[in-house]
């Protein structure tokens, strides 16, 4: 059974928005929010004191780990009748309900998700956005913003995530069960990415740094929701990061930033473009100023060291509108490149793409056209755009005219091998107002004259910086020298090391130790 609690300002028929909290595996309506033992210690409550105009509550249901690991079930057939847990859709539909009885859903919405409540939440929404009667439908339009805390988006490994909820919680799924649900937890993660964009739902995403009983549990590869800015890791475990100190922590700080810009300044939803007769000719084209304008950017790097000659080379060619490539080997710094020169742009008066720049990840695809093509249709025209057409259709269609830039990322998957499209044949969908910038480990995909070539890593200035940042003076000085000299300036290297390292869970000066007697390759 769920229950809606009610913390403050519910009973208030006046009131200006609604703040829901859902709790993860293993929590419950209270405890999962609060450090200590009464409300004193509990952030719904200092969000109730702090905006007494809007309605906080608090979800809860039944949520042990063997049932929350049972819900799963709704991945599979085989596995939907084990145990006692409500399916997840199912669960969904009635919260849903209950939220439309208690009139959420009439108000701007906030949801605050801790772990797999946040699978929960996008599961709301995902029903409530399905729903053609419109009181459950009104729940989606109505949200304006998720803030995710340790939320496990990707399904990409999830056999790992059921081994980490075990070890912690004592979960009672077998790694085996899990591996079939890979593709319904992509389906999900795909589905928020594209309609929260679409509806301008703002996405904020927090994940622990800490190891809790030894396994930590959502790593940066699961905690990226896929759109919004990029997960901000915090030195916290699993569970404390849901239970905020002070009443300035950094994710009581995120809630109030959105409450006061997003969820008070609602917004309009957006018309859908398929039956808006004003924005589509008969052929299905898009009229010029009809559609959304993405302004995608890749994973930015929190600071940015060094490739100050390719970054201003970079910069020339997109202000010019060209077409353009990074290339280089696994790790060197092509996104962050990019990402950087990219931000640089938005701050030009006078843009280069006034129809939007759209950030496609092939190795999420797996270097599948047609995935991809429906993917750069959905964010350039939305979901329902010529919905009933073939993947390239829609894509070109969409595409067709616009003065927008399309950014590539792992263009190396477009190999055109075991059924994996060939670059030119999925750049065949574009038109020759559209730009694209290609970031691939192959130097054969582009011509040189529009390369950016990534050969040396880091000289040893930047790279020693760019692990001061990350370490902030917490490692030795001959753990730092040793680390240097071991990783040659490799920036991704620089960063994992550091990041390692900077988390205290080991000793620095044994890892480095380790790390040397490893014989790294080049």
């Amino acid at each position: 059974m769920s229950i809606l609690h009610q913390i403050s300002g519910c009973e208030d028929t006046a009131r200006k928005a609604d703040v829901v909290f859902v709790h993860g595996l293993g929590g419950d309506a209270f405890a999962t929010w609060r450090h200590g033992e009464d409300d004193s210690t509990s952030w719904p409550h200092w969000l109730g004191k702090e905006f007494p105009e809007i309605g906080v509550w608090s979800l809860g249901y039944a949520a042990s780990p063997s049932k929350w690991m049972r819900i799963l079930g709704w991945f599979s057939e085989r596995h939907r009748s084990s145990g006692h847990g409500m399916a997840l859709p199912d669960r969904a539909r009635q919260v849903l309900d209950f939220m439309v009885q208690r009139h959420i859903g009439e108000r701007p919405l906030l949801f605050i998700c801790h772990s797999l409540g946040g699978l929960l939440t996008k599961q709301i929404l995902r029903t409530a956005s399905d729903d053609l009667e419109g009181p459950l439908k009104s729940v989606f339009l109505k949200t304006q913003a998720v803030l995710f805390l340790a939320t496990p988006h990707s399904g990409s490994e999830v056999a790992s995530l059921a081994s980490a909820f075990r070890t912690v919680f004592g979960a009672t799924v077998t790694i085996e069960g899990l591996r079939a649900h890979d593709a319904h937890l992509r389906d999900l993660y795909d589905w928020y990415r594209q309609h929260s964009v679409k509806s301008g739902i703002r996405t904020l995403s927090y994940f622990e740094l800490r190891s809790l009983r030894g396994v930590t549990i959502v790593e940066p590869g699961f905690a990226h929701p896929g759109c919004g800015a990029n997960p901000v890791g915090l030195d916290e475990d699993h569970l404390s990061i849901a239970k905020p100190q002070q009443k300035d922590g950094q994710v009581c700080g995120a809630a109030l930033d959105l409450i006061r810009n997003y969820v008070l300044r609602a917004k309009v939803p957006p018309k859908s473009l398929a039956s808006s007769t004003a924005n589509i000719e008969n052929s299905g084209r898009i009229l010029a100023g009809s559609a959304q304008v993405p302004h995608e950017v890749p994973p930015a790097a929190e600071e940015f060291f060094g490739r100050a000659a390719e970054l201003e080379r970079l910069l020339a060619r997109l202000k010019s509108g060209k077409d353009s490539a990074v290339v280089g080997g696994a790790g060197m710094g092509k996104t962050a490149l990019a990402a950087q020169a990219l931000l640089a742009l938005s701050d030009l008066t006078i843009k280069p793409f006034p129809d939007g720049v759209v950030y496609l990840d092939l190795y999420t695809f797996r270097g599948m056209a047609e995935a991809a093509w429906d993917t750069l249709a959905n964010k350039l025209a939305g979901a329902d755009f010529m919905e009933r057409s073939v993947a390239r259709e829609r894509a070109t269609e969409a595409c067709r005219g616009r003065s927008l830039l399309i950014v590539i990322e792992g263009g190396e998957e477009a190999d055109g091998v075991d059924g994996r499209a060939d670059i030119n044949e999925l750049f065949s969908v574009l038109s020759p107002q559209n730009r694209r910038l290609l970031l691939t480990r192959s130097s054969t995909q582009a011509s040189a004259a529009e390369s950016i070539v990534l050969k040396e890593a880091l000289d040893a200035e930047d790279a020693a910086s760019l692990f001061d940042s990350i370490t902030k003076g917490c490692v030795s000085a001959e753990a730092r020298e040793g680390v240097l000299r071991l990783l040659e300036g490799h920036p991704l290297a620089l960063t994992w090391a550091g990041n390692l390292l900077a988390r205290g869970d080991d000793d620095p000066d044994r890892l480095v130790d380790d790390w040397k007697s490893k014989d790294l390759p080049k």
